[in-house]
């Protein structure tokens, strides 16, 4: 629809053996056979990365390339001073136990209430920012600990906050109606869910490798682990 160039960076597969229907968690390593943070249903296997909710999102801003150009080190330097980024960093958002399993379970919602966002940002979130019937009990509190001081940052890797520029339109009907114009500064923002969906990857490796093993399924790649779809390991995950 768009083509952006960036103004400002903010940084911040293998074969399987398939011998029967599997269940699968994903990685995002190289050597991996697909890649992190997706969900993939098909045709008799799930999967899953280490980077849950790990996305991108795209904010639509009423400020001119023009206007921005003489502004650039100052918003860099405010960008670098406000927004907590990189590895292990944490936020002014300090979570106990009972909140973390209330973000869960309400995603979007629960940070719109408090303040970080407007009811209207939930209609342009999958599912409205939550996934029904989501039950805390199946993360562990290793998992849910280490979140207590990151929601809210931004992280490290491939994580990143960009200032943009929409420098070419493809298409004017779609554009008009997410509000795009060519010279128009737009926030692209790729983050996830950090230490928290890690561990969760982590918690369940050990899980699918335990029954990799009990099932007998030769496996080359250790994030690669699996477990037949109709068993109960693979059923749960």
């Amino acid at each position: 629809m768009c083509r952006c160039e960036t103004s400002l960076a903010f940084p911040g597969s293998s074969p399987l053996p398939l011998p029967c229907r599997m269940s699968i968690p994903d990685t995002d390593s190289r050597s991996a056979g697909w890649r992190r943070s997706t969900l993939n249903r098909g045709r008799g296997r799930r999967r899953v990365g280490f980077d849950i909710n790990c996305g991108v999102r795209l904010l639509a801003t009423p400020v001119a390339r023009a206007d921005l150009d003489p502004l650039l080190t100052k918003l860099a330097d405010d960008l670098y001073r406000t927004v907590p980024a990189g590895l292990g960093s944490e936020g002014k958002l300090r979570l106990s136990v009972k909140e973390i399993d209330r973000l869960l379970q309400e995603g979007a919602r629960y940070v719109v209430e408090r303040g970080y966002g407007l009811e209207r940002d939930l209609t342009f979130i999958e599912e409205e920012g939550r996934i029904r019937n989501a039950d805390p009990l199946t993360v562990s509190l290793l998992a849910k600990q280490r979140q207590f001081r990151q929601v809210g940052t931004l992280g490290s890797g491939n994580h990143y906050l960009e200032v943009q520029t929409i420098e070419r339109v493809f298409d004017q009907e779609a554009a008009a109606i997410y509000g795009l114009t060519e010279g128009q500064v737009v926030v692209s923002i790729h983050t996830g869910s950090r230490a928290l969906g890690h561990q969760i990857g982590q918690d369940y490796l050990k899980e699918m490798e335990r029954a990799s093993k009990r099932y007998q399924i030769p496996i080359r790649e250790r994030e690669l682990v699996c477990a037949p779809i109709k068993s109960l390991r693979g059923s749960v995950t």
